[in-house]
């Protein structure tokens, strides 16, 4: 129980590698993405297969904790929702003589 307890306390902060990469991800959103070729699309992939793929894609990040896996799926989350809140504004802002990449059609 004692060493169970100690465990616990030590997730409540991530290590340094997931603390770095979290700010990375607040200064720098546009380099997390899950496109072929991304900077940081390989793991951004193996925190995906850590949490929703099988028993068998659990080996993945293994030095990572389930709790630090989650915080770093849940920036890119985060970064992904406020990209699609950026271009959602910015179609409903569009007016109907402009096409797609704002440019007027006169």
């Amino acid at each position: 129980m004692r060493k169970q307890k100690r465990h616990l306390e030590e997730l409540q902060e991530p290590c340094a590698a997931v603390q770095l990469l979290i700010k990375r991800m607040d200064s720098n959103p546009q380099e997390f993405h899950l496109r072929r070729g991304g900077k940081w699309a390989d793991v951004l992939s193996l925190c995906r297969q850590r949490l929703f793929g099988s028993d068998d894609d659990k080996t993945h990040l293994v030095v990572l904790s389930d709790e630090e896996v989650q915080m770093l799926w849940s920036k890119f989350v985060e970064i992904g929702k406020g990209e699609l809140h950026k271009e959602f504004m910015r179609r409903i802002l569009r007016t109907d003589d402009e096409d797609e990449d704002g440019d007027s059609n006169d």
